[in-house]
């Protein structure tokens, strides 16, 4: 019997490389252990990377991966402008540069040049420092034939948050197919990009309220209306893009780096101790329906497990097997950041994946 895989993916700007290397991983280890991937969620450029590898999964014979890679070394890869002289000690602050000022030819654009130079105090007429023009090209170009996804395997799930309410919304493609707009809604992190408006919704960056999506997949198939069912496991595999530990900031723009480390690092220990206990709890109720059966029909306790059973099953629960693929800091991580994409870093990050 096939395993059910879902796949978390994190938001990070260009860390997101990373997930394409893991991900180029992942397809071999999969058909080998007899892995079937049935979820693949994610936010901010998690949702771009999941856009990707769900409407590609079962039209390529690799299963995504080059299209995923090629979007990578391709079109984000970005060459620096040498602001300072070419040694390698400089190469972070030479891509960091470009990036801030120039953007990023396929995901970004300065929404007035120069922005960086200018007083904060005169900021208060922009909501945003970016354009996100070339972000929907892009995704025009490598996202699903007519800008829409509806699969029910794998299923396609990303998040963003509502600016208005503040709650967390999950675009399911089990439930309506997902759109351009939606993954734009997913990538929308402020105020560096503009809101995106939506069915009359404004919405930001999902990382800003869950940077691992985990739950967000887990209560979508809660609500899965397939007529097959759930299966009793699902083997979760997360990757986390921002390390837990790091070196004492020295400098302002290191302490940036750090506040984004922290407040994007995955924080689903809770989840994992929760599934824990449902997972032993999931298998004592199936050895106890087992061993009711033994009892007679009329027992209280053969009633009391039937309905304990049934209810679990009405609510869907299924076990969990979690592997969180764990990335860990590279040499200059606290210049380079998640804005960093040359080309040199970006391969580097997709080999450090793999």
């Amino acid at each position: 019997m096939g395993k059910d895989a879902i796949l978390v993916l994190q938001g990070g700007g260009a860390l997101g490389a990373y997930e394409c290397g893991v991900y180029k991983a992942l397809v071999p280890h999969f058909e080998r252990e007899g892995y079937s991937l049935s979820v693949v969620a994610g936010t901010s450029i998690g949702a771009i990377n999941a856009s990707v590898i769900a409407s590609r999964y079962h039209q390529d014979k690799d299963r995504g991966v080059r299209a995923l890679e090629d979007l990578w070394t391709q079109r984000l890869a970005t060459p620096s402008v040498p602001f300072f002289p070419p040694l390698p000690i400089f190469d972070p602050y030479n891509a960091v540069w470009t990036d801030l000022l120039f953007g990023n030819r396929h995901l970004f654009t300065p929404y007035f040049f120069g922005w960086n130079f200018v007083a904060p105090i005169v900021w208060g007429a922009f909501t945003q420092f970016y354009d996100t023009g070339a972000m929907r090209k892009t995704l025009t170009e490598v996202f699903a034939p007519g800008g829409r996804y509806r699969g029910a395997e794998p299923r396609l799930i990303v998040t963003a948050v509502d600016v208005q309410n503040g709650l967390l919304n999950a675009f399911d493609s089990g439930e309506e197919p997902i759109t351009i707009d939606d993954v734009m809604a997913s990538c929308a992190l402020p105020p560096w990009f503009p809101d995106e408006p939506l069915d009359g919704r404004h919405y930001w960056d999902g990382g800003l309220s869950s940077n691992t999506p985990l739950r967000e997949a887990l209560n979508a198939l809660q609500h899965n209306t397939s007529p097959g069912g759930l299966p009793d496991e699902y083997h979760v595999f997360i990757v986390s893009l921002f390390p837990r530990e790091s070196v004492l900031p020295r400098t302002n723009w290191e302490v940036w780096s750090r506040i984004n480390q922290i407040s994007f690092g995955d924080r689903t220990e809770f989840e994992e101790k929760v599934t824990d206990v449902m997972n032993s709890y999931l298998l004592f109720v199936k050895t106890a329906l087992g061993a009711a059966q033994e009892l007679s029909a009329a027992s209280p306790l053969r009633k009391l497990v039937e309905q304990e059973a049934h209810k679990l099953k009405g609510q869907r629960r299924v076990g969990l097997n979690i592997t969180r693929i764990q990335r860990q800091a590279r040499t200059d991580e606290l210049i380079s950041r998640e804005i960093d994409f040359s080309p040199a870093q970006i391969e580097a990050l997709i080999a450090q994946g793999y």
